[in-house]
């Protein structure tokens, strides 16, 4: 590795930190509003993210719907791929998107089944990502907290425990993170607004 090149851990806890603080605030300020969105705002923060490191020795590659080999074709959304100096690519980390109004355990979990085959294989991913973003007011301040911070998925309306978002042999491979920008208590006036401009970004009337 050259001296001065980001390594895989520092890109790690990248999408761990600022890339989700990144994320929140551009929910928040109504940059994303969609799944196409989310993929442009991700491809975006990481791109810059890995531009000092790519003036050194461009080693690092961002990539959208990179085809995996296998016998059943699988396309993450977004790849972080390394180029070895003999030219071959080694993909590093493989991040699903997801973005709905309210939280859904089943969409969530679809996303982590295909990183689980990913990680898995031969020759495999070292880590993989779900970044799955929503709208829900159901799940607000210490419960969506403690849902992230134990990777369960918390009834909102029973406050039971509904089975672990991620297999557990997966545990330290896949992280899902959830951003929501609604866990927050938000003054009436504030949130009429973002919920109107929101709605309004979303329709086109011509």
């Amino acid at each position: 590795m050259d001296p001065g090149e980001t390594t895989a851990a520092e890109i790690a806890s990248f999408i761990h930190n600022d890339l989700k603080n990144a994320l929140e605030k551009d929910q928040k300020n109504l940059y994303i509003t969609s799944e196409g969105d989310l993929q442009s705002a991700v491809y975006y923060h990481i791109r810059n993210f890995l531009k000092k490191s790519n003036k050194i020795a461009r080693r690092w590659f961002v990539q959208n719907k990179l085809t995996t080999e296998s016998k059943s074709l699988i396309y993450p959304d977004i790849v972080i791929s390394r180029l070895r100096e003999r030219g071959k690519l080694k993909p590093y980390f493989a991040i699903e998107l997801k973005i709905t109004k309210r939280f859904e355990r089943g969409v969530l979990r679809e996303d982590i089944k295909k990183l689980e085959k990913l990680v898995s294989r031969k020759n495999r991913f070292k880590q993989g990502f779900v970044i799955y973003v929503c709208r829900d007011e159901k799940l607000v301040g210490d419960q969506w907290e403690e849902m992230i911070a134990r990777g369960m998925y918390i009834d909102p309306s029973t406050g039971d425990d509904i089975g672990w978002i991620v297999t557990p042999k997966y545990q330290a491979k896949i992280t899902p993170i959830l951003i929501n920008a609604f866990a927050e208590k938000w003054y009436s006036k504030d949130l009429a607004d973002f919920k109107r401009r929101h709605k309004e970004l979303r329709k086109y009337s011509g």
